[in-house]
């Protein structure tokens, strides 16, 4: 006859194949629940999003390609196909690529906008998969013991993996560059970054760079910087050095020496190379800058000096500047110039992009993120409110960027990204429809749309593949278009005059962006401006005493600050005396190889759990209170991550029984399904007593889980439910005992037990923290569990627990990124077996630094500090901790190629209050601690983020204790 708990086992499978059907009803179309294709290659396995099947073949041509320029140029072939996963579920243009345990590329298939690191491109989707590819070929480049060691087990050891980012990322921003007509290196963006840098003497430290830096222009850095002294390196002593070095490093057993390694293919350590190119960045900017000089520098005249990110100037309907700040020190936020000297208007907007004024001035439109139909991470449009800051929504699921409103207030134009192109489209504020208005070319894009002041047409940057961007003029009535401007440059941020005859744009036609004006007419283009840095989304704004002046975002080391132009009167006045621009610069039109396309396979059905494969299997052995036990332990995933499963299978030495685990995870449907079971075998000593004594026996143990998880996150906070089902058996194993005698003590035998119950658990945050917080500094966090044992489950008594967790931010008023910390978490359970010590309060259990930091196991965060460990126990608890934390100094440091980086040191003043009991509460058992912490957070070996914490603590009362310590773990 079945345990109870397998029956109950039988309602709860049933249970759960129910929540499946509901999931992938819910679900239909949405996120990994769309139905997913695969496209075979030689070289790829294409793994694609139904929303991608438009582009996908395309992708995988691309892919094969940048494997014929490629793999010749890192000499290296990768043993089995790479896997890429085409997908489409968030707005936002990226990538990634990893090489263990097996070789995978992630490609997001949306376009990057005009502001973009990623902006400058001759194809978008083909520089990001040269740049995703070189990563793979460079990482999965590993010979001697290593590669010996991945054979019989999987690929678990890639020693290329093991340097800085700068490295890793400039190695491959370089390629993108050398194998495409754009890239970072071509982009006059991040010639400008690097010029200023060199000539305000901010050119980072080699060290600073070896983990996540904290100073402008932070995680870019790995980017520019590193790209620039490849291509240095390469120039000076040629790439075969970087060939010989990668296949050095990856046949190395021990990590992390890379100078030693540097200087057997370098001539030198890698630190007196970086000195010596930032020299050579220096003397070269230097020069340049005399000759500009010489020439005639525009001199701006700075409104803001935050530096960071002031962008996206617009004029208000009655003719002052407004723009977006973003300083790292809040959240972003549109600031409007108050008139003469007077107070400005401050609104907060979480919007990353461009924003457009409702013709009453006291709204404007904004691009936000926001969630699509529970899952998706799409933007749509907002309406603002500047007074009160009420947000009103107006579109769902438009995908909608970069968003003007019409003169007459009726209509918004705005870019909508579509398969890999960038379209326009066009809201009606009064009935809500969306309309297409202009589709791009393959690949294309449309940019900083703008009505002109007719209100019958708009003009645009338009990017089409090998011809850079141009001010395009699109009439809204008939579809046609003409080019006010031609070229492989890049002109964006157009804005056009008030009679509609002129279109000032920023244009980097010297590989710089200036300023300049284009006569509608004839398309005449006059420079504004010769500037050393960059002058960016300009606006035509009303000046005090009446004409016109200009207003743009001007770059320095900083990063982007808000600026007057020298320009007063009307740009028909100025027109005479503006010389003529230069040509658009050049560039040279890279072609791709060309492919067989018979070996492109046909797209077919991805086969969801079949599509599984084997990524590693390893042996382990353990010896716990259990005894001794060897066996194999696996795992494996399909590409996309909608099925991972773990599993291990392992022999008791002592028990003389197989023992296992098998773990799945599903995330094909929402809700995401996650099962387990496991058997194993435990050393008791209590629960046998024969012979007048306790001896010990084995114990048999089988545990099961189902869980099913629902997010339920919004635009306004993160939540999700958890709902599941936990089952445990136990029982002795047939153990001998002796006879007992008559002298003996009565003896007493072991028995089974049964657990079976349901869990539910719900979370919910709304949380912010900017760019230079030392942690969380506004809002509140949210946790509730719960887990109900029931005899109706299959279980032998009736029981539960309760707990919750409550965490809040205040930002004092006194100075900036001070942060009052409160957090409060408790529960009550009842064993339903008698005991009564479910939960224990008091200060951390002892630890070993660096054992901690070796098995990378963070100390607790949650010990009542200036105690002994558990000195509390009961069936119920609180502990409430408040802490002030204030930031100290940004070191941003690191001792040069070495696996550490320090970031930002800040202090922490604390009280700790607990206490755990059985039946009532007593004031007096209460525990209270006192002290304070200093907190370092950091970066290990190159990409582990982490934190130490010195401190001491002191409990009060009989049975505290003084405790001083150093411990591995950030902070709640």
């Amino acid at each position: 006859m079945p345990s109870p708990l397998v029956g109950r086992s039988r309602m709860v499978a049933l249970l759960f194949v129910a929540l499946l059907a509901w999931g992938q009803e819910a679900s239909a179309g949405g996120g990994l629940a769309e139905p997913w294709g695969v496209i075979e290659t030689p070289h790829f396995r294409v793994h694609f999003q139904g929303s991608t099947a438009a582009i996908a073949e395309e992708v995988a041509v691309l892919c094969e390609q940048a494997h014929a320029v490629l793999a010749p140029v890192f000499g290296h072939v990768p043993s089995r196909p790479t896997d890429v996963v085409l997908q489409d579920e968030v707005d936002s243009a990226n990538g990634s690529a990893r090489v263990v345990p097996t070789n995978l590329i992630r490609l997001f298939a949306y376009p990057p906008e005009i502001d973009s690191n990623l902006g400058d491109f001759d194809h978008w989707m083909w520089v990001l998969i040269v740049h995703e590819y070189a990563h793979i070929l460079h990482l999965d480049t590993i010979g001697g013991l290593p590669e010996l060691a991945n054979i019989p087990f999987g690929k678990r050891f890639a020693p290329n993996t093991a340097l800085p980012r700068w490295f890793i990322e400039g190695i491959a921003t370089y390629h993108e560059s050398v194998h495409s007509g754009g890239g970072r290196m071509e982009s006059s963006v991040f010639l400008m970054m690097l010029r200023m840098a060199a000539l305000d003497g901010t050119l980072p430290r080699l060290g600073q760079l070896g983990g996540s830096p904290v100073d402008w222009p932070r995680a870019t850095g790995w980017y520019l910087y590193g790209s620039r002294f490849i291509a240095w390196l390469s120039e000076e002593i040629g790439w075969d050095a970087f060939l010989d070095f990668n296949a050095h490093y990856g046949r190395r057993v021990l990590p992390y020496g890379m100078n030693l390694v540097g200087r057997e293919h370098f001539e030198d350590d890698f630190l007196r190379l970086w000195d010596r190119w930032v020299t050579v960045q220096q003397g070269r900017f230097t020069a340049e800058s005399l000759l500009l000089r010489l020439e005639g520098e525009t001199r701006v005249e700075p409104i803001t000096s935050t530096g960071e990110r002031n962008r996206f100037v617009r004029a208000t309907p009655d003719g002052r500047a407004a723009w977006l700040q973003d300083d790292g020190r809040g959240a972003p936020r549109i600031v409007i110039e108050g008139e003469e000297a007077g107070p400005r208007l401050v609104r907060r907007a979480e919007t990353g992009g461009t924003f457009a004024f409702l013709p009453d001035g006291g709204s404007v439109v904004i691009s936000q993120r926001t969630i699509h139909r529970g899952y998706y991470g799409f933007r749509d449009l907002y309406r603002l409110d500047l007074d009160d800051g009420a947000l009103t929504r107006l579109t769902d699921g438009a995908r909608a960027r970069e968003p003007d409103v019409s003169p007459d207030g009726r209509h918004v134009v705005f870019v909508t990204p579509r398969d890999g192109r960038a379209d326009l489209a066009v809201l009606d504020l009064e009935t809500g429809d969306v309309g297409e208005l202009w589709q791009a070319p393959a690949w294309g894009q449309a940019g900083r749309p703008r009505w002109m002041p007719d209100g019958q047409r708009i003009v645009f940057s338009l990017l089409e593949e090998n011809r850079g961007r141009d001010i395009v003029l699109l009439d809204v009535g008939t579809g046609e278009m003409r080019r006010l401007t031609r070229g492989r440059g890049f002109d964006i941020d157009p804005v056009p005059s008030a009679d509609g005859r002129y279109v000032v744009f920023s244009g980097d036609r010297e590989d710089r962006y200036d300023l300049h004006v284009v006569r509608v007419s004839d398309g005449e283009v006059r420079r504004l401006t010769r500037v050393e840095s960059g002058l960016f989304s300009p606006a035509l704004v009303v000046l005090p005493g009446g004409g016109t002046g200009l207003v743009a975002s001007h770059y320095s080391s900083r990063g982007y600050d808000i600026a007057r132009v020298p320009f007063e009167g009307s740009l028909e006045e100025a027109w005479v005396s503006l010389e003529l621009s230069p040509t658009a610069r050049s560039r040279e039109i890279y072609r791709r190889p060309e492919v067989d396309a018979e070996a492109i396979g046909a797209a077919r059905v991805h086969r969801g759990l079949r599509e599984t494969r084997l990524h590693q299997w390893w042996p382990i052995s353990a010896v716990d209170r259990g005894g001794a036990a060897v066996g194999m332990t696996a795992s494996g995933a399909d590409a996309p991550e909608r099925h991972a499963w773990l599993a291990s299978l392992a022999w008791d030495v002592d028990a003389g029984e197989p023992v296992g685990q098998v773990d799945l995870v599903v995330r094909s449907v929402q809700p995401r399904l996650s099962l387990g079971l496991q058997r194993g075998f435990a050393a008791r000593t209590r629960g046998l007593f024969v012979g007048s004594e306790w001896r010990p026996y084995l114990e048999e143990q089988w545990s099961g889980r189902a869980s099913a998880t629902f997010p339920f996150s919004s635009l306004q906070a993160r939540q999700g439910v958890s709902v599941g089902w936990f089952g445990e058996l136990r029982r002795p194993v047939d153990t001998p005992v002796p006879a007992p005698s008559p002298e003996d003590l009565a003896p007493v035998f072991p028995e089974g037990t049964r657990s079976s119950g349901l869990s539910m658990s719900w979370t919910w945050s709304r949380l912010d923290r900017a760019t230079w917080s030392i942690s969380q500094e506004r809002g509140t966090a949210l946790v509730l569990g719960s887990r109900l044992r029931a005899r109706a489950l299959g279980a032998d008594a009736e029981g539960g627990e309760v707990l919750g967790t409550v965490r809040h931010y205040v930002p004092l008023p006194w100075a900036m990124h001070h942060v009052l910390a409160l957090r409060l978490n408790g529960g009550i359970g009842v064993s339903g077996s008698g005991q009564r010590s479910l939960f224990a309060v008091g200060g951390p259990q002892a630890r070993d630094i660096f054992v901690s930091l070796v098995d990378d196991l963070p100390a607790s965060t949650l010990p009542t500090r200036g105690f002994p460990p558990s000195i509390r126990r009961g069936d119920r608890y609180w502990r409430a901790t408040v802490e002030y934390r204030l930031p100290l100094v940004d070191l941003d440091a690191g001792p040069g190629t070495l696996p550490f980086h320090a970031g930002r040191l800040h202090a922490v003043l604390f009280a700790d209050a607990a206490d755990a009991f059985v039946d009532r509460w007593q004031v007096s058992e209460m525990l209270v601690g006192l002290g304070g912490e200093l907190r370092l957070s950091s970066t290990l070996a190159y990409f582990q983020s982490a934190g130490f914490r010195a401190g001491v603590a002191r409990g009060l009362g009989p049975d505290g204790v003084t405790d001083v310590y150093l411990r591995y773990g950030g902070a709640w």
